[in-house]
């Protein structure tokens, strides 16, 4: 499996700082992910913002901390 690239973090922040994005869901531009996890999960099935289809669940919880301790 390939590293995430800044790629994830750039489809995240959006033109937001990223404290104000992560205490503010729903998130994308138009609030259809309920969670940070759906960005991952459903909205990115084609990894065209970062590889993330392929992670286990373990793997997508972390990643989810990981942005949320930025």
């Amino acid at each position: 499996m390939e590293p995430l690239t800044c790629e994830v973090c750039v489809f995240l922040v959006t033109g937001s700082t990223l404290d104000a994005y992560i205490s503010s869901a729903p998130y994308l531009y138009d609030g259809r992910a309920a969670t940070m996890k759906d960005i991952f999960t459903i909205y990115n099935k084609k990894d065209e913002h970062g590889s993330t289809s392929d992670l286990t669940e373990q793997e997508l919880d972390d990643l989810v901390e990981y942005v949320n301790s930025l």
